[in-house]
């Protein structure tokens, strides 16, 4: 009985761990390398809108935004005097008062973002997409982790 106790905590406790490190994983907070270069990065198109999902008449009648998604888009300008390989932004969602309520993040195609280029990101669609909540009002973009 003793053993199988064991076995249960210790799966108990890796999965809180791996709950843990996932989490980490996932923030949408700059990194410190990411903060360095926060101010090279120039954002020149950052937007989200409304999108309907298949059947969402039907969705909305259960619940008022489930049917809807949201789409961005984002073009980013590199303009340190560095190549990177990847890019990982977030898109923040605000409200009209400017309070941020969600966020996504999203990591670039492994490319060499040499200095001058611009790169464009766009959300994907379906189940991975950004869900719409009635108190999104704008957006706004920022660079969180990036890799050389």
């Amino acid at each position: 009985m003793d053993t199988i106790k064991t076995w249960i905590g210790g799966v108990f406790v890796l999965s809180l761990l791996f709950k843990a490190f996932s989490c980490a994983c996932d923030s949408t907070e700059p990194t410190k390398e990411a903060s360095k270069f926060q101010d090279k990065f120039k954002f020149t198109q950052c937007s989200c809108w409304k999108v309907g999902v298949p059947l969402s008449g039907i969705l909305n009648s259960l619940e008022k935004d489930s049917g809807y998604e949201l789409s961005c888009k984002a073009v980013v300008k590199n303009n340190s005097d560095q190549t990177f390989k990847q890019l990982r932004i977030s898109f923040h969602f605000l409200t009209v008062k400017g309070y941020v309520f969600n966020s996504y993040s999203q990591w670039s195609d492994l490319d060499n973002i040499k200095p001058g280029v611009s790169i464009s990101f766009k959300t994907k669609k379906g189940l991975r997409a950004p869900d719409y909540n009635s108190l999104f009002k704008s957006a706004k973009c920022e660079v969180i982790d990036l890799k050389k």
